[in-house]
């Protein structure tokens, strides 16, 4: 019977030691460590939702450029400048390279465009937050963008202290991702340059076999240009460029009118 009260007094000193060392680390972590909880009531995907109508805007102001703004070296088709992205003014010449790097280009680009367009909702995430008195101090802020398959990387690095009278909280960044197929079409673009520029030509049936959900239009003209458009089946992105290479003297040749290769 001893042996039994014992053995039990032993459960019982075990278990208050336990919920001793819990109640301590509970009071240790919460007086000690202060933890900082985001403010009550302060959203932040609310800063980050601008972000990607920021971005969007930005990428479809862009395709009505043809996708590359700045490029201002171009072939007039249809009433409209579509960008050189491989030409040469020669007859029976490769053409060369306009743009190379073009993926980076392309990100610079959209970088410059979306910028100020997201450091307009930074600031009135600011604005907001003052006007339901939270305090925010920031410090200088800049942008990443970086193309990946399928979708565009958003980075705002910002410094930011959010405080109330409650719990301070420190943010070094807000980050959102895009769905888009840039990506995919720019790589397309740049397969079709390469080509352009080694063989004089380009082929579109493989790589529409590796991207089924792409469309690749090219455009002969009979004065030696080609124009490329690719766009994304479902979301209906677009970029469209031209090409002059191994073009043929007037009356030499076999091409005649517009012809479409699907």
């Amino acid at each position: 019977m001893k042996k039994r009260e014992n053995f039990k007094r032993g459960q019982v000193t075990i278990f208050i030691i336990l919920a001793l060392l819990i109640i301590s680390s509970i009071l240790i972590y919460f007086l000690w460590a202060k933890p900082k909880y985001f403010p009550s009531n302060v959203s932040k995907p609310s800063i980050e939702g601008c972000m990607v109508d920021a971005v969007k805007e930005s990428l479809t102001y862009m395709e009505k450029q043809s996708g590359f703004p700045g490029l201002t070296f171009s072939y007039l088709y249809q009433g409209e400048s579509i960008p050189y992205l491989c030409y040469t003014n020669l007859y029976l010449q490769n053409c060369i390279n306009q743009k190379p790097f073009l993926s980076q280009y392309f990100t610079e680009q959209l970088k410059k465009i979306a910028q100020e367009k997201i450091y307009q909702c930074y600031d009135t995430y600011l604005e907001e937050l003052k006007s339901r008195g939270y305090q925010a101090t920031n410090a200088e802020k800049s942008i990443d963008i970086s193309l990946n398959p399928g979708q565009i990387i958003v980075k705002l690095n910002a410094p930011l202290v959010i405080s109330d009278l409650e719990s301070t909280q420190k943010l070094s960044e807000f980050k959102t991702v895009v769905n888009s197929p840039i990506y995919e079409l720019l790589m397309i673009a740049t397969y079709i340059v390469q080509q352009e520029t080694k063989y004089g030509d380009s082929t579109i049936d493989q790589p529409m076999i590796f991207y089924p959900n792409i469309k690749i239009e090219k455009i002969r003209r009979d004065d030696g240009n080609v124009v490329y458009i690719i766009s994304d089946k479902n979301t209906k992105d677009t970029i469209k460029f031209a090409t002059r290479s191994l073009a043929w003297p007037p009356g030499y040749g076999s091409d005649s009118g517009l012809v479409r290769e699907q």
